[in-house]
C-alpha cells in the first residue's frame, strides 16, 4: 500500500446504488478504508467527497467493485476525481447531482421492473410491500403485471365508477390499474402519474399494445400540473406510504376533486410505536413499511386537507417480527370523501 503524506480530497462516484442499504454499504466500505474519512456521503446516489492520505490508485483499486445491499447488487467506481484545487463549485455541483427525493425509489423500480421482465422475484428484501400478496403477477394482469399493489383495488373501486369520469392514478408504475379502470371510464380519461421513467414507458407501450386511447402517463412527483377541480377519482395504491410530503400530497388530491368525489388509499398501516432502528433498517426502508403510519394519522391529515368524510375497510391483520418484537400491520383501502 502506497500512502501520501498529505492529505488529499476526492470526489467519488458510484454506479449500481439503488436503495438505502446500498448508500449504507458505501458508507462502511468507505469507512473501513485506513487513513480516510468520509467528508459527506450522498443519501441518494452514494457519491462521496473523502479525504484520505492514501494516492489515488490504491482508492480505486480498493473501491473499484464491492457488495451493495446484497448478494446479488454490486456497487462499482465509475470516477474517481482529485479536487485539492478547492474548487467548491465542482464540489458541491458533483454532490447535488440527481439530489431529489425520489432517486432510490426511481432505481429500486427500475430494477424491479428488469427484474419482472426476467422472472425473477422483485421483492427487494423479506419484508418488502410486493410480499403482501401470493397472486401471481403475471397471469393476474400479463399485460401489466404489478409490482407493490393491493391486487383487489380494482374490484372494490368499480363499483364507484361510471363512465365519463375522469380518474387520476397517482404512482401507476406499470400500469396494472389505470389499464383496467380506463375502458370502464371511457369516454372519460384516466392519467397515470409515476417518478420512474422506466414504468411510464411501460404503461404507455401496454396501453398501445391493448389500444386503449382515454389513457395518458405522465412522469411526475406531484400533482401540480394537474388543474383544480378536474378530477372525479383520485386513487394511490401502495404508494402513500412512500411519500415524503404526504399533508401536501392530501392537499393537491383535495383540491382537484370535483365537490362530493373522492380519493382511495390502500396501504399498509400500523399502530405501533414503530422503533427507530426499524424506520432506518434499509429492508423495511425499500420494503415500504418504514413509512407506515396509523390509520389515525391518515385520518387527521385528510380532515386537514379538507376531506368531509373517511371510510376505512380493512382487509387484513398480520405480524412482523423485528428484533424479537413482533408489530402489528394491517392492509387498508381508506376512502376520502371531499
Amino acid at each position: 500500500m502506497s500512502e501520501n503524506n498529505l492529505l488529499n480530497q476526492f470526489l467519488l462516484d458510484f454506479n449500481g446504488v439503488s436503495c438505502p442499504g446500498c448508500v449504507k454499504s458505501i458508507e462502511k466500505t468507505l469507512a473501513d478504508l485506513p487513513a480516510t474519512t468520509a467528508i459527506k456521503v450522498s443519501p441518494t446516489t452514494g457519491n462521496s467527497l473523502v479525504k484520505t492520505s492514501l494516492n489515488i490508485d490504491y482508492v480505486e483499486k480498493k473501491l473499484k467493485k464491492f457488495q451493495g445491499c446484497c448478494e446479488n447488487c454490486i456497487i462499482t467506481l465509475q470516477s474517481i476525481k482529485n479536487v485539492n484545487d478547492g474548487n467548491t463549485t465542482q464540489t458541491n455541483l458533483f454532490l447535488a447531482e440527481e439530489m431529489d427525493d425520489y432517486h432510490l425509489i426511481k432505481m429500486q423500480y427500475a430494477k424491479a421492473l428488469k427484474q419482472l421482465s426476467q422472472s425473477d422475484d422483485v421483492a427487494c428484501s423479506e419484508y418488502c410491500v410486493c410480499k403482501t400478496t401470493t397472486v401471481d403477477r403475471k397471469k393476474e394482469f400479463p399485460q401489466a403485471p404489478s409490482l407493490a399493489v393491493i391486487h383487489d383495488l380494482t374490484t372494490r373501486i368499480n363499483k364507484y365508477l361510471r363512465q365519463g369520469m375522469n380518474v387520476l392514478d397517482f404512482g401507476c408504475g406499470t400500469g396494472h390499474d389505470a389499464l383496467q379502470i380506463a375502458p370502464i371510464i371511457e369516454p372519460g380519461n384516466m392519467i397515470g402519474i409515476d417518478v420512474t421513467p422506466e414504468m411510464i414507458a411501460f404503461a404507455t407501450h401496454a396501453a398501445q399494445k391493448l389500444g386503449i386511447e382515454n389513457v395518458e402517463f405522465k412522469i411526475g412527483a406531484d400533482l401540480s400540473n394537474i388543474p383544480k377541480n378536474a378530477l372525479d377519482v383520485v386513487y394511490l395504491n401502495n404508494v402513500f406510504n412512500i411519500l415524503n410530503e404526504k399533508q401536501q400530497i392530501l392537499q393537491q388530491i383535495f383540491e382537484r376533486l370535483n365537490k362530493n368525489d373522492f380519493c382511495i388509499i390502500a396501504d399498509e398501516f400500523t399502530d405501533e410505536n414503530l422503533p427507530n432502528e426499524l424506520k432506518a433498517d434499509p429492508s423495511f426502508q425499500c420494503g415500504g413499511l418504514a413509512g407506515a403510519e396509523s390509520l389515525s394519522v391518515l385520518e387527521m391529515a385528510a380532515k386537514k386537507a379538507g376531506f368531509r368524510k373517511v371510510d376505512i375497510e380493512i382487509v387484513r391483520h398480520y405480524t412482523v417480527e423485528y428484533r424479537s418484537q413482533n408489530l402489528g400491520f394491517q392492509t387498508a383501502i381508506v376512502m376520502l370523501w371531499k
